[in-house]
């Protein structure tokens, strides 16, 4: 989320990022918010999958999909600094919060919720 709203925020240096990031000569405004709202819309699938449905192919999918993104981070960053003198710490929140959810995606809390079928699990108090 926070990627989403620094990117529609700063559209001309997202723009600029996908020209970096992507060859393709038609980037322009309304294709670089098409894209952010995109890459948006898609995250949240799993996502709901997972909640819903208690599904784990949805949890292995997003595994998957933030160790690539985890893994994207020096890539990101030379993107960033080839358009931008400074990246501000904000730069960082996300794959800190990515890699801060994976975790909890697979705490064994979070399996046990997942193997009783998701929100009929309630935690025991000890």
């Amino acid at each position: 989320m926070h990627s989403f709203s620094a990117d529609i925020y700063n559209l001309e240096l997202t723009q600029k990022v996908y020209e970096t990031m992507i060859a393709w000569s038609g980037w322009n405004r309304d294709w670089t918010i098409i894209t952010v709202s995109a890459l948006l819309s898609i995250a949240f699938i799993p996502i709901a999958w997972i909640y819903l449905f208690a599904s784990g192919i949805a949890r292995w999918l997003v595994t998957v999909f933030t160790i690539l993104k985890l893994l994207n981070v020096p890539s990101m960053i030379t993107a960033a600094q080839a358009v931008a003198w400074a990246i501000s710490w904000h730069y960082f929140l996300e794959p800190v919060l990515l890699a801060a959810a994976l975790a909890c995606l697979w705490l064994p809390s979070s399996r046990t919720w997942l193997a009783q079928g998701g929100a009929s699990y309630v935690v025991p108090v000890e």
